[in-house]
């Protein structure tokens, strides 16, 4: 299937070789759900994102606070 086909579905189009995984996220969609979507297809447990390239609509700050 195409890239542009899944990403017109509200999929994150993604393609990898050998231990590297490249998306491009749905325009307006949420980026965690989006990594989160790809890291299931690609059955990634574990990751570090090197590159992001691109625009936040919206952002927020949170602070973990452990319980005393």
């Amino acid at each position: 299937m195409h890239p542009n086909a899944i990403q017109r579905r509200g999929i994150p189009a993604a393609a990898s070789r050998g231990k590297t995984v490249v998306s491009k996220p749905v325009a307006g969609s949420d980026l965690v759900q989006g990594v989160k979507q790809v890291c299931s297809q690609h059955r990634i447990r574990q990751a570090t994102i090197t590159t992001a390239i691109g625009k936040l609509v919206h952002a927020q700050r949170v602070y973990v606070v452990p319980d005393p």
